[in-house]
């Protein structure tokens, strides 16, 4: 199996974890013991392992995709970006849309773990006139 299908793989099965609200998988396949995660809603703040697996029991995902995942390679660090599609509410509060992902993965032994995550909703800007590189 090449990279990138592995971490298509890895990142499924760890929606899918999030959806079922499994937080005993979460906490022991997919969760590095340092995870954290930020989001550009408050890139301040870092939300801990902690933190965000006691969110797990109202985060209430109906359903999600995943697309345009590209992974860059460094080892035992594998950086891991997509677009990440949902519908989805958090106690309540609508958390439905595209989201533009980059995760950071581990390998622990012969498994991989996400030690970070950052999150920002995905938007489109008017395009540069050098290509679709994005940002600076």
């Amino acid at each position: 199996m090449d990279t990138r299908a592995i971490f298509q793989e890895l990142e499924q099965h760890w929606a899918t974890a999030i959806q079922r609200q499994d937080k005993e998988q979460l906490d022991k396949v997919f969760l590095a013991p340092d995870y954290a995660l930020r989001i550009s809603d408050d890139a301040s703040r870092q939300i801990s392992r902690a933190d965000w697996l006691a969110t797990i029991p109202i985060y209430n995902t109906r359903s999600f995709s995943i697309r345009d995942l590209e992974v860059r390679s460094f080892g035992d660090v594998a950086v891991v970006s997509h677009v990440f599609t949902q519908q989805a509410d958090v106690n309540g509060v609508d958390r439905s849309g595209d989201f533009f992902i980059v995760d950071i993965w581990i390998r622990h032994g012969k498994d991989w773990k996400v030690s970070a995550r950052y999150s920002s909703p995905a938007r489109a800007l008017p395009k540069l006139p050098f290509g679709d590189e994005g940002g600076m």
